[in-house]
């Protein structure tokens, strides 16, 4: 009922059925059940296609830790979850919706390391670093890249935490370095500090 509302364009009654599943399967079966993930990644979806960015996020943030200890990050079930994530990230990445692509990344980054989840996840940042979800996106990436020094440095190095120079002992090879440098100089050329930009394009 819930697709049929959505494929209709009925966004809100797509939600009230999502959300009405949603409570349901806490009560029947509890909070870590994995029929409760289901429903929350359901409602997640919903939120998405109404704009409401913030709370997909806390959805599904709150859905894939219970999959993951209920399951195991080797289920086909957790990891159709991961590679639906995946394409949804890069997808949201080239059709120029950050902060989309941010929620999708963050609860990857614990799961998938490879470097080519960065390479969306750090310009997404530095795109949406004015806008009004940026800190509460910004400080899921931070806790989610926590078991990943390098990649959380690279992380704090795009949004101007740290200098580029900082990060250098975290990083494990010369493709990280490099990231570090060019993001550093993208921070700081849309800080209008054009001179220390190029300095950083040329480390």
């Amino acid at each position: 009922e819930m697709r049929e509302h959505l494929k209709a364009g009925r966004l809100q009654e797509a939600l009230q059925v999502a959300q009405e599943a949603r409570y349901r399967a806490r009560a029947r079966l509890g909070p870590q059940h994995p029929t409760y993930a289901d429903t929350l990644i359901r409602t997640a979806a919903c939120y998405e296609r109404t704009g409401a960015v913030e709370q997909a996020h806390a959805l599904i943030a709150e859905a894939m830790p219970i999959l993951r200890t209920q399951l195991g990050d080797a289920h086909p079930h957790v990891r159709s979850y991961v590679d639906d994530l995946t394409d949804r990230c890069r997808r949201a990445f080239m059709e120029d919706a950050p902060a989309l692509c941010l929620i999708c990344a963050i609860p990857l980054l614990p799961l998938v390391q490879a470097e080519d989840l960065m390479i969306v996840v750090l310009p997404s940042l530095q795109r949406i670093k004015n806008d009004a979800g940026f800190a509460s996106l910004l400080s899921g990436v931070l806790a989610a890249t926590g078991g990943h020094p390098a990649h959380q440095a690279l992380v704090r190095v795009a949004v101007g935490h740290i200098r580029a120079g900082e990060a250098l002992p975290l990083l494990e090879n010369d493709w990280q370095k490099g990231e570090a440098w060019l993001y550093a100089g993208r921070f700081l050329a849309g800080e209008g500090r054009v001179s220390e930009a190029i300095s950083a394009f040329e480390a």
